[in-house]
């Protein structure tokens, strides 16, 4: 990794140890260039209404570009979905205090955070 990704995982593991030290039972984690919609707390809080008791981490990405199988109309265009495959990049996402604890028992730290994010370390699968 270059030094400008390995500072972005660094701040990254910052957050999740944040939400581990706090008890919090999810956290959104966004990069600083990030969109936001004007709703974003309400969306927010109908995506948490409609995952799983077990959920890891959940990509906030605009339309997707890949195969998706669709696990709950959220409203206003939206859908959850389970991804064929992770998009690229890490702009946002929702991690619950599991899906937190997984990311920081992960080793080794060879790729960038996109990059680990959308690959398997015993995180449920990402939607």
């Amino acid at each position: 990794m270059d030094a400008g990704a390995l500072g972005c995982y660094v701040s990254h593991i910052r957050a999740w140890q944040e939400i581990t030290l706090q008890h919090l039972p999810y956290a959104l984690v966004l990069e600083d260039d990030a969109m936001l919609d004007s709703d974003l707390a309400s969306v927010l809080r109908t995506i948490v209404a409609a995952l799983p008791q077990d959920w890891d981490m959940v990509h906030l990405a605009t339309e997707p570009d890949r195969v998706v199988l669709p696990v709950s109309e959220l409203g206003d265009r939206r859908t959850l979905v389970q991804y064929s495959r992770v998009p690229p990049g890490a702009v946002g996402y929702l991690i619950s205090a599991a899906g937190a604890q997984k990311m920081l028992a992960a080793e080794p730290r060879i790729w960038p955070l996109d990059t680990d994010t959308r690959r398997p370390s015993g995180l449920k699968s990402s939607v």
